[in-house]
């Protein structure tokens, strides 16, 4: 059994790779002692022969994560890199180690999920927009604050506000922290739609759209279209890389 694992800034996703089938577990926080919180995740499951891990929580994080597997199971972390070229990618950066090792992950699993060229958006702490063409040509990015992120900033830098609560949006906010919601996902939704229709015009093809991280079903139904909703993205996308590292 491989143990797939995603860390992000505020979430830990995993899951369980058997044969040919993935098997997602329910997330952990990212802080605080996610070791206990892993150990009482995986109780019953048996001891993983690897784990393949994306981290962008940070490199202290990535050490606890290696000596707690050590200690544990007697195995250390598998940690991905984003490469130049791999798995039917290429990477669009100008120095490809600096494109986050999760939207790399994210574009493989992308790769291997469909035909044709596509738009990701993994909302997260951070919001962050990938182009992929229908030759695994990654054409680059954008980055944004993610939902949480951008109400945070306004209590930080306003006088006035002084509570970004998530509260329910619709169109329009009814009270603060409903309209700093509907500001918030209005903006993620908004730079989606843009970059998705320029991407149909300069790569000349449809270019479908996907949605993954924490934030993804509240941003899709801000959204028109066909844009899908795919929450195990990068566990896909570690799984094909674990395959071919094996």
């Amino acid at each position: 059994m491989i143990v797939l694992l995603d860390a992000g800034n505020s979430r830990i996703k995993w899951g369980r790779l058997e044969g040919q089938g993935l098997r997602p577990g329910a997330p952990v926080p990212t802080q605080g002692a996610f070791e206990a919180a892993l150990a009482s995740a995986w109780e019953g499951m048996g001891e993983p022969s690897r784990v393949v891990a994306s981290n962008v929580a940070g490199a202290e994080w990535g050490r606890r994560l290696d000596r707690w597997l050590r200690a544990r199971f007697g195995i250390g972390a598998e940690f991905v890199a984003s490469r130049a070229q791999g798995y039917g990618v290429t990477n669009g950066y100008r120095d490809p180690a600096r494109l986050g090792v999760d939207r790399w992950v994210a574009l493989v699993g992308l790769r291997h999920g469909r035909q044709g060229a596509a738009c990701v958006v993994d909302v997260g702490t951070a919001a962050t927009f990938d182009v992929l063409d229908g030759a695994g040509l990654h054409r680059g990015g954008a980055i944004m604050p993610g939902l949480e992120l951008m109400g945070r900033s306004l209590v930080a830098n306003t006088v006035q506000i002084t509570d970004a609560e998530a509260a329910d949006a619709g169109w329009l906010g009814d009270n603060t922290g409903a309209a700093i919601r509907c500001g918030s996902l209005n903006a993620v939704a908004g730079m989606a739609e843009r970059l998705r229709s320029r991407a149909c015009r300069e790569l000349g093809e449809s270019v479908a759209g996907v949605l993954t991280g924490g934030g993804a079903a509240e941003v899709a139904a801000c959204l028109d279209g066909d844009w899908r909703v795919e929450p195990d993205l990068l566990l896909r996308g570690l799984a094909v890389i674990a395959g071919e590292a094996e």
